[in-house]
């Protein structure tokens, strides 16, 4: 859906090598977050994530 196209999309994923890390950012991912995170770590992310802006 090209409406869609400028929201910021973050990862959360409990893969950790380069290749998924790679993948994630070829996918469109603004951020990539291994498990385990706190909920106070990701509310931060996504805060920061929507005071910035991003490319589209």
């Amino acid at each position: 859906d090209p409406r869609l196209k400028d929201v910021p999309v973050i990862f959360l994923t409990a893969k950790g090598g380069g290749e998924a890390l790679a993948e994630g950012f070829e996918s469109g991912a603004v951020m990539y977050i291994n498990k385990p995170f706190t909920a106070n770590k990701l509310l931060t992310i996504v805060n920061t994530m929507l005071e910035s802006p991003h490319p589209g």
